[in-house]
């Protein structure tokens, strides 16, 4: 779940670049360091770190020390201050179990600073059946439209859970006001009740004769 070389453009390679004596210097580093902690404490530091490569290095985490993966991921994911990271690290916490997940669930929901996030942690409450989910995420809908006019990440996450919610209020919600918001805006929206073959990343509840 580690990279030592940070292509700077698409066709970048390290001879390329010039950057192979660095990137085997940083593998022995790593390596020498690995050697003295340990796999289980090297992935938790790591983690913790919360840096680009913590939510695949939670992967394995979660899959070879079950037993401290739920506060390692929880720590990471609050100290993160990039927007993929953290929500990344929420969507692996969603499917742990335990009430101290619940509740960070709850507090992100509420709490997080990135829309994403709270996105994330608006699917794992809604799998949990906590009720709370989606009028959140309608809230959440609609302070786009008078916070942020169009914030194409915001607006794609957002519409994306109110569409796969197989819920009333969700649709009427994205139907309100629709036509007096930004064109790119209602192209989402629009885009995303017609996805029919987009593979789903998160839960998807089908369509009930009521939503469709």
């Amino acid at each position: 779940g580690r990279s030592f070389f940070d292509p700077r453009t698409t066709s970048s390679y390290m001879s390329k670049d010039g950057e192979i004596s660095g990137t085997r210097k940083a593998a022995d580093r790593w390596w020498t360091e690995f050697q003295t902690k340990g796999e289980r404490q090297t992935l938790i530091d790591a983690v913790a770190a919360g840096g680009r490569e913590a939510p695949a290095q939670a992967k394995i985490l979660c899959q070879r020390y079950p037993e401290v993966a739920p506060p390692t991921l929880i720590r990471a994911a609050r100290a993160a201050n990039d927007a993929w990271v953290r929500s990344q690290l929420v969507d692996q916490l969603a499917p742990l179990e335990g009430p101290q997940i619940t509740e960070f669930l709850e507090d992100e929901l509420r709490g997080s600073s990135f829309v994403q996030s709270r996105v994330a942690a608006a699917y794992g409450l809604r799998d949990r059946g906590q009720t709370e989910a989606v009028p959140s995420m309608i809230r959440e809908w609609k302070n786009l439209q008078v916070e942020k006019p169009h914030d194409s990440k915001g607006v794609e996450e957002v519409a994306r859970f109110l569409v796969s919610a197989d819920s009333v209020a969700a649709i009427r919600a994205l139907g309100q006001g629709l036509r007096q918001r930004p064109v790119e805006t209602r192209f989402e929206v629009i885009e995303r009740l017609g996805e029919t073959n987009s593979y789903p990343t998160r839960s998807q509840l089908p369509p009930s004769a009521q939503t469709l």
